[in-house]
């Protein structure tokens, strides 16, 4: 069983303070798929939960927040520095960008 927390961080305005969320992985399996993927999703949740706009978001805004939700979560993967979470966060953002092209792609 591995023991540890981690923090992600929203970049923010000099005047803001940074926004965090700990998510302990204490009870991570690495051995065990379903337990990585579970730790994924806490994760992705968290960073969302940090990176989340105060105002209605906008197309701009949106950008920003996945951005912001994309460097969390990679962040956040570095620090626990687990191969299985490493490869489940590679495969997963793999999927998004092969989904972003073909959403980018007229007629298709």
């Amino acid at each position: 069983m591995t023991l540890g927390t981690f923090s992600m961080l929203q970049a923010s305005a000099p005047w803001d303070t940074p926004r965090t969320e700990v998510v302990g992985y204490y009870d991570a399996d690495f051995n065990r798929p379903a337990s990585t993927a579970r730790l994924y999703k806490r994760i992705h949740a968290a960073a969302t939960r940090v990176c989340a706009p105060v105002v209605t978001p906008s197309t701009s805004t949106r950008q920003r927040v996945r951005e912001c939700v994309d460097a969390a979560v990679a962040k956040a993967v570095s620090e626990v520095n687990h191969p299985q979470l490493s490869a489940l966060h590679s495969a997963t953002m793999s999927g998004w960008q092969a989904s972003n092209e073909q959403l980018a792609k007229p007629g298709v």
